[in-house]
């Protein structure tokens, strides 16, 4: 009696897992159409999706081509500014090099400028110092055009010290 319950209860089980099985996936049990139908709507969506894919993958290589075509015109980009940047910054350089030579220069003519003046106050004081009584004249000639006369001009300057 024992083995007949337990075959009873496996019989159970399986019919159980079954009716589970038959729930869970209809498909594999109930065959309901036309196997050859079945198979000819198989390839035509099979086909229609290869041709979807076909298409996406042109537009991706379109893409593609655009995009390597975009990358080498900045690659060309970068080092045309690579190289201007080398340019201007060896530019910078020079006028950096320039603007500390006119600086030393700018220096050293307030220092000439600087003895220059004292040589001419020194001067004006030797001047000074040996002049005497100065005398003068100044003769100047003009001409007018429109009334066209010639005229003489002079001028005395007398100074004493």
């Amino acid at each position: 009696m024992r083995s007949r319950r337990w075959r009873l209860r496996v019989l159970a089980v399986i019919i159980a897992l079954l009716a589970l099985l038959g729930l869970a996936a209809p498909g594999l049990f109930a065959a309901t159409g036309d196997p050859i139908r079945e198979l000819t709507e198989a390839v035509a969506y099979w086909q229609e999706l290869a041709v979807t894919l076909a298409v996406e993958r042109d537009k991706l290589r379109d893409e593609l081509v655009r995009a390597t075509t975009e990358r080498d015109a900045l690659k060309e980009d970068r080092a045309t500014l690579e190289e201007i940047a080398t340019r201007l910054q060896r530019e910078r350089n020079e006028a950096m090099d320039l603007a500390k030579a006119e600086s030393r220069l700018r220096q050293a003519a307030e220092e000439d400028n600087i003895v220059a003046q004292g040589m001419i106050r020194s001067l004006q004081e030797a001047l000074n110092r040996l002049a005497g009584p100065r005398f003068g004249v100044i003769l100047g000639a003009t001409y007018d055009f429109r009334s066209r006369d010639p005229a003489l001009l002079a001028g005395l300057q007398l100074t004493f010290r």
